[in-house]
């Protein structure tokens, strides 16, 4: 398993298939939002996730960086908290 991390639209995921190019490798893109899909229909997220790695141990996994350490004052805004924590 291979996980790559960065800012949104930074080529991450262009970087990987140019990297495995003509290589059979399943790619995992956006990993932050199936977390918080799961999250949200209260889904057991690291359970599924941690399954999927088990039975692909050679998968590639592709996140954005969601944290940048930001905290939010509404409680609106920190409803994806879970999520945010659970993604990376």
């Amino acid at each position: 398993m291979e996980l790559y991390i960065g800012g949104y639209a930074q080529g991450k995921l262009s970087y990987v298939q140019n990297k495995y190019k003509g290589k059979d490798v399943t790619i995992v893109n956006d990993l932050h939002l199936w977390v918080k899909q799961l999250i949200q229909e209260g889904k057991p997220a690291e359970e599924i996730v941690l399954q999927y790695y088990k039975e692909h141990p050679d998968c590639i996994f592709i996140c954005d960086e969601i944290g940048n350490g930001i905290v939010p004052i509404e409680k609106a805004a920190s409803s994806g908290r879970a999520w945010t924590a659970s993604s990376g």
